[in-house]
């Protein structure tokens, strides 16, 4: 909940100064990626990548009198980088950070796991990611910067 202390235009709706405004926010993201380890020293492994980002953006907004939504989509070429370690048979610790750039919109994302090996194909993951986002599209100017816990389950072939 919030308000402006004057009339605002957004999505070809004005809301007027004062009204109890509820926003909503949604980011949608597929990153398709190709990765190869480039080295391999006792324990650790570095891997490169490259690969692509694919967002979409939605964001409401609605008063008591009007509402209006706007959505649009963004398509980033990215770089990724991991640093992997893992001494013990199932235990993998990871740092992986990817980065999209394209006409001055940047989108980066960090994260660190610790993860499991449940079988030869297919991993088990807690970790934390700080995600990064300046893009700006047809519709939208996102200037964005969240923080998050994840749970992952991974297969590699």
């Amino acid at each position: 909940m919030g308000s402006f202390d004057a009339p605002v235009s957004f999505g070809g709706v004005t809301f007027e100064a004062d009204s109890a405004l509820r926003p909503a926010y949604r980011l949608s993201e597929l990153s398709l990626r190709w990765r190869r380890r480039m080295l391999r020293r006792g324990p650790w492994s570095l891997i490169l990548g490259a690969g692509v980002m694919l967002e979409e953006y939605e964001l409401s907004l609605e008063s008591d009198a009007v509402e209006t939504e706007v959505e649009d989509t963004t398509v980033l070429p990215s770089a990724h980088l991991a640093l992997h370690w893992g001494s013990l048979p199932r235990l993998r610790c990871a740092l992986e950070a990817d980065m999209g750039v394209m006409e001055g919109d940047v989108a980066w994302d960090l994260a660190a796991f610790v993860g499991w090996r449940l079988s030869p194909r297919w991993d088990l993951g807690l970790g934390f990611r700080v995600l990064h986002r300046d893009v700006e599209t047809n519709a939208l100017y996102n200037d964005l910067n969240l923080e998050m816990a994840i749970l992952a389950l991974g297969y590699s072939w």
